[in-house]
């Protein structure tokens, strides 16, 4: 098995076992940057998967900062 393969089953199990807990907290912006990060690192491994050209690291952090206003 790929060592891409078994990051995108890991990344496909984790919501199953933390958004649950999550919701638990009752903290919606908790759960939002949870969700966030996840589809991140989700659409970065598809994109290796893919042989797509990657952003940088940076990039990637600033652009999802960037959502969020003030």
């Amino acid at each position: 098995m790929s060592w891409s393969l078994f990051l995108l089953l890991s990344l496909l199990l984790v919501p199953v076992f933390e958004i649950p807990q999550l919701i638990k907290l009752r903290s919606r912006r908790d759960l939002l940057v949870f969700l966030g990060i996840w589809a991140v690192a989700l659409a970065s491994t598809i994109g290796v998967m893919a042989g797509l050209p990657q952003w940088r690291v940076l990039d990637w952090a600033r652009s999802f900062v960037q959502l969020f206003p003030g």
